[in-house]
């Protein structure tokens, strides 16, 4: 049937191409035969100008020639009807050109999107070319199904054909240019091209931004009491505190009254920003391997034992480390690593982790809501989109499992200055090695107890002489309340005196008030009698 149809549109293609040249025909044939008539009126005309005589002068052959007619130009209404149609169909193909290519463009650049999405910016490796970091992320699938759900979804007419499988996405380092990749980042500002200018970034102003939050803090509590401050300070540093010892020294230190309040206050709180985005990354990338070194965020509440310079050169090393092409030992564990060329999905994810880690750092400002303590509102979107989903998921759960690890630290720290170990013996018989072993371990054990009992004889030393304190204050006290009573006895036995002498002042006046109502009787009997009036009692 629709070959038919189609011989049908053709035959008729056809017979109005004859009808046109019939009618080009027709039309030449009627200018034809115009211009035989004019020229047999022109002979006519110069025959009888000849018959005339000599009345008039004979013309020139150039004048003849001047005076005969030339040939019109004519255009047909089908000649000017397919002009008219060409130009019309040129038009509509640009056109169409230009919307098709403005339609991939549009397509190729929301695949550009989607794919910076999920692979973020990568790092300088990443632009070069093909790198470990990219070719491991995992492949978009697209099936059939979903395929045809989406083609459904968006109006598309039914069709029986079944779709082509999508197994894998586009490349944005093929085609991604850092300004194209900056353009993505403008509406979070600072934008970057890829992870190690954005450390540098970080590197740049995190520690002015720390620092404008530690004076927003103390001008924010300036006209609070001491009280006020001492328990803001408390509130930061005991989190960092990982065994009793140090929350004792730590007391210690803020109820010394030597201490400035403002300048503890200050340092408190960049010591726990720094804390809280340091320890989870040790925790998932431990550092330094030399022992002496490896408690400075277990003591990162102590000014003493460490200074906030250490923090912030740890944090420095952190950031430097996180777009390095070789491995430090410093922030990685273990001097073998050393001068190592780094991976580029190690770096992707290391890099991942610290972005998510200063996303969630806090400022620890009282009187402020949640959404507005996050030390950079748009950490976690910034994060997402410079990490790519698949890095960034990963990271928040390894933040997770960090911050858990931490947790359980403190909790078995608590444990076991409150309980000690507990040690499980073997169900089978001992041998001589584990008699020998047994009693090493016994040995150990009876160390550790020793141990325990010098701690703990230290701690109730501590806690006679905080008793010898307290009984020295009470018996000061005690001594104080005494003579106050002593004092008040004096003055309530002088005030009892006075009241005596009152009482008998008081006394002798009411006896010699006692007749007195007669007396007055009696006068006024003799007033009455010596005026002449007469009469009762008045």
């Amino acid at each position: 049937m629709a070959k038919r149809d189609h011989h049908d549109r053709e035959h008729e293609d056809v017979e109005d191409a004859e009808e046109a040249a019939d009618a080009e025909a027709a039309e030449e044939a009627e200018a034809e035969e115009a211009e035989a008539e004019d020229a047999a009126k022109a002979e006519d005309a110069e025959k009888a100008d000849s018959e005339v005589g000599d009345a008039e002068p004979p013309e020139s052959a150039e004048t003849q020639a001047s005076e005969k007619p030339k040939p019109k130009p004519k255009i047909t209404g089908l000649t000017l009807t397919l002009c008219i149609l060409n130009v019309a169909a040129v038009i509509g193909f640009v056109v169409m050109l230009v919307l098709d290519y403005g339609k991939r463009q549009a397509h190729t650049y929301a695949a550009f999107q989607y794919e910076f999405q999920l692979d973020g910016l990568g790092t300088k490796e990443d632009r070069d070319g093909v790198t470990a970091g990219v070719e491991t992320l995992p492949r978009q699938k697209l099936t059939p199904e979903a395929l045809k759900q989406a083609y459904t979804s968006r109006g598309g007419a039914s069709v029986s054909e079944p779709f082509s499988p999508m197994e894998d996405g586009l490349r944005y380092h093929l085609y991604g240019e850092p300004e194209q990749l900056k353009e993505l980042l403008k509406d979070l500002g600072n934008p970057v091209g890829n992870i190690e200018e954005e450390m540098a970034r970080i590197k740049s102003g995190l520690f002015n931004q720390i620092e404008s939050v530690a004076k927003e803090l103390s001008q924010s509590m300036e006209k609070a009491d001491d009280a006020a401050k001492k328990k803001q300070i408390e509130k930061l540093l005991y989190p960092l505190c990982f065994n009793p010892m140090q929350v004792e020294k730590l007391e210690a230190k803020i109820k010394n009254p030597k201490n400035d309040l403002t300048a503890l206050l200050e340092d408190a709180v960049q010591r726990r920003i720094l804390a809280d985005i340091l320890l989870p990354v040790e925790m998932f990338r431990p550092g330094e391997s030399d022992p002496s070194k490896l408690a400075i965020l277990e003591k990162a509440a102590d000014r003493d034992e460490v200074s906030l310079e250490t923090l912030q050169n740890l944090m420095k090393s952190r950031l430097d480390e996180a777009a390095a092409p070789k491995y430090d030992s410093k922030v990685h564990y273990g001097k073998d690593w050393d001068g190592v060329t780094r991976w580029t999905p190690e770096k992707r994810q290391n890099a991942a982790f610290l972005l998510v880690s200063l996303a969630y750092a806090n400022k620890h400002l009282p009187g402020k809501k949640d959404d507005e303590q996050l030390l950079d509102p748009k950490g976690l979107e910034r994060a997402q989109r410079i990490s790519g989903l698949f890095d960034f998921t990963q990271a928040c759960v390894n933040y997770n499992e960090a911050v858990q690890k931490l947790e359980q630290r403190v909790i078995d720290a608590i444990a076991l200055d409150r309980d000690g170990f507990f040690v499980q013996a073997g169900a089978r018989s001992d041998s001589f090695a584990d008699r020998h072993a047994a009693a090493i371990q016994q040995i150990r054990l009876v160390q550790l107890q020793i141990r325990q009992a010098e701690e703990r004889v230290k701690d109730l030393q501590g806690q006679i002489d905080r008793a010898k304190k307290l009984v020295e204050d009470r018996t000061a006290q005690k001594a104080e309340t005494e003579e106050r009573i002593n004092q008040e006895r004096k003055i309530t036995a002088k005030r009892a005196e006075e009241l005596r002498v009152l009482q008998q002042q008081l006394y002798r006046a009411l006896a010699q008030l006692a007749d007195a109502a007669e007396i007055n009787a009696g006068l006024e009997a003799q007033i009455r009698e010596k005026s002449g009036v007469k009469g009762s009692k008045p």
